[in-house]
């Protein structure tokens, strides 16, 4: 009886041994897979600006957004910046020279036209 009884011994201990390591190997891939979530590359949020027909009083104004836009520590290529004006009230915007590559300026061709016809 005590072959038995070591034999059963034997086989409860690797049993148990087996237990514990498939415990301790589900335990390492739970923490792998967290680390994985946590340091996972996220996909970048896209920001776009539209400002609807500029005239020129309202230059500065545009140049301290653009400014404060292009300061941000952001991708500048997920940024864009749309500016809708007229031939006439383009007079007092920055040329497109000296304005950031995110921004965008779309001259309207009919000077009458008005933000709820386009």
């Amino acid at each position: 009886m005590t072959e038995l009884a070591v034999i059963f011994i034997v086989i409860g201990l690797l049993t148990t041994a087996r237990r514990l390591f498939r415990l301790i190997s589900a335990e390492l891939g739970r923490k792998k897979d967290l680390v994985r979530q946590i340091y996972k590359q996220q996909p970048a949020y896209r920001i776009s600006l539209l400002i609807p027909f500029l005239d020129g009083t309202q230059g500065p104004a545009l140049s301290q957004l653009l400014t404060a836009l292009g300061q941000q520590d952001y991708p500048k290529a997920h940024v864009r910046v749309h500016i809708a004006t007229t031939r006439e009230h383009a007079v007092g915007l920055p040329v497109a020279d000296q304005l950031p590559e995110f921004v965008q300026v779309w001259v309207h061709p009919d000077e009458q036209v008005h933000i709820g016809q386009t």
